[in-house]
């Protein structure tokens, strides 16, 4: 049965983004794409560009650029790393007790994003139909936070075939799978592509926390983090 490619986020590719620091010049911050290097499964798109400013005062650099999504090692037993999907908060003034900062919730989905990290493209091409989708994860919120799961099959005309979303996603500390069934609205139509779409919250104003210390990429990083949201071994079922 057709799955999705790096469904179970094993693969990541780091760039580094290189941004100016008033009264010093150019610095450099890593971040992370769920994809290999030279590889064509490019289909999972971050929206990390949000929260990595493109010039900032030299203070307290770690709560200006920062990543949405990374990898971590909390992950499925049989696995070595999940997608990471954190709110993050920065600032072009920002210091590291909070300052003029705005979050940004975590998104990661299939398509593609422009160099901003807004949506370019929801979707990539998919000719099959799944039952449902399943994927483990953990989620540690903020301020009771729900996180966000958006699933959809489209025809080639755009009409939507099939499509399931789930606003209300709770807490969880151990991790857990949880499947999520696809709701057919036509049976006729042959299926094109498939859009699956993760936030680290469903909250239009998302809360953060100020000087969060957590992994990110297999090292400790300290920033303002609200809630986060790890997930791994996306699964299409076909039942």
């Amino acid at each position: 049965d057709k799955q999705i490619p790096n469904n179970g986020f094993e693969e990541w590719h780091t760039e580094s983004f290189q941004f100016k620091v008033s009264l010093i010049g150019n610095r450099t911050r890593d971040w992370y794409l769920p994809w290999i290097d030279g590889g064509e499964d490019k289909v999972w798109a971050v929206n990390s560009k949000k929260t990595m400013l493109s010039e900032c005062t030299n203070w307290n650099l770690d709560f200006k650029v920062f990543p949405t999504i990374s990898w971590s090692s909390s992950n499925k037993s049989e696995k070595t790393k999940s997608a990471q999907i954190s709110t993050v908060a920065t600032g072009a003034w920002a210091v590291s007790s909070g300052g003029a900062v705005t979050p940004h919730a975590g998104e990661l989905w299939l398509g593609t994003a422009d160099d901003g990290g807004n949506h370019l493209s929801d979707g990539i091409l998919f000719i099959s139909r799944p039952s449902a989708i399943s994927f483990w994860y953990q989620y540690s919120p903020v301020s009771s936070e729900k996180f966000y799961v958006k699933v959809e099959l489209k025809a080639e005309d755009g009409t939507v075939i099939a499509s399931n979303e789930i606003t209300d996603g709770p807490q969880e500390d151990v991790g857990k799978v949880m499947p999520i069934p696809l709701v057919y609205d036509n049976y006729i139509k042959k299926a094109s592509t498939i859009y699956i779409h993760f936030k680290s919250t469903s909250s239009s104003s998302p809360d953060y926390k100020t000087n969060v210390t957590m992994e990110i990429a297999g090292t400790n990083q300290t920033s303002h983090i609200g809630s986060v949201l790890r997930i791994d071994d996306v699964q299409l079922i076909y039942e």
